[in-house]
């Protein structure tokens, strides 16, 4: 950064330049100034954090990974919402609009993770409390699909014994959840020699800490777009909708792009 005596100095010899250069004629009328487009005809306002049109900003979210959102109580309706990440980098989401309050994420970073979190809800008064407080999403980076899932499975053994870890593996979701979604959990085989009830049973219980199968949470792991995602989303119906979370980024000539996974 330039130094105040620096730029004085600067704008001092600007002024000399001027003042010994021949007087130029005034212009008849001063230059109109660019018109700014502002306005999304149809679409919606725009999104604060990439100025993108609400109601076109849908069609960057990838149909084969979102799943339905669920219903909402009459007078709320789905609309997407953004939030600012560092540098030229977004998200995109849908969030619960209820009258004039719309469910809004903020993005916070941390030394080995970031965290998404809620300062506002269109559904509930006040936000509501996840596991672990306000964070219903966590992201660490992972460039790859194996780097990531190599990524989960450290953080998840980390967490519990000796003994457990070395038997908690990653598996499919399932139905309900998105379709990359992932569950840290232990087989059925090695639940029944560490008694543990198995996967399909009444009184199947939870594996793997905190990061792993929990019967009585929503929560799981994805890993696209350069990162492991984790969601902690407890039992309730959440006021945005988890899958739809895309990351964008701004090229040199200021246009939006979803980040390739």
């Amino acid at each position: 950064m330039k130094s105040v005596l620096f730029a004085s100095a600067a704008l001092a010899m600007g002024l000399m330049v001027a003042a010994c250069a021949p007087k130029a004629e005034a212009p008849a009328e001063p230059a109109a100034p660019p018109v700014t487009e502002t306005s999304c005809p149809d679409d919606g306002p725009r999104l604060a954090a990439t100025g993108l049109c609400q109601g076109r900003a849908i069609n960057y979210f990838d149909p084969t990974l979102v799943s339905a959102p669920g219903d909402l109580p009459e007078g709320c309706q789905w609309v997407v919402n953004d939030v600012a990440l560092p540098g030229d980098e977004a998200m995109l989401y849908l969030a619960a609009q209820c009258g004039a309050r719309t469910t809004q994420l903020e993005f916070s970073a941390g030394a080995e993770s970031a965290a998404l979190y809620q300062t506002a809800s269109g559904l509930f008064d006040p936000v509501p409390t996840y596991e672990g407080g306000q964070e219903p999403v966590r992201l660490w980076l992972a460039e790859t699909q194996d780097a990531g899932r190599a990524r989960i499975l450290e953080i998840v053994r980390g967490t519990v014994t000796d003994a457990e870890g070395p038997l908690c593996e990653l598996r499919a979701a399932g139905e309900f959840y998105p379709a990359d979604a992932l569950i840290a959990d232990i087989s059925a085989a090695n639940r029944e020699g560490m008694g543990f009830a198995a996967p399909d049973s009444d009184m199947v219980e939870s594996a793997c800490g905190p990061f792993g199968f929990a019967p009585d949470a929503v929560q799981y792991w994805r890993v696209r777009q350069g990162f492991a995602w984790w969601f902690n989303l407890g039992q309730d119906l959440p006021d945005f909708v988890p899958a739809t979370l895309t990351l964008m980024r701004k090229d040199e000539a200021g246009n939006w792009a979803v980040v390739a996974d």
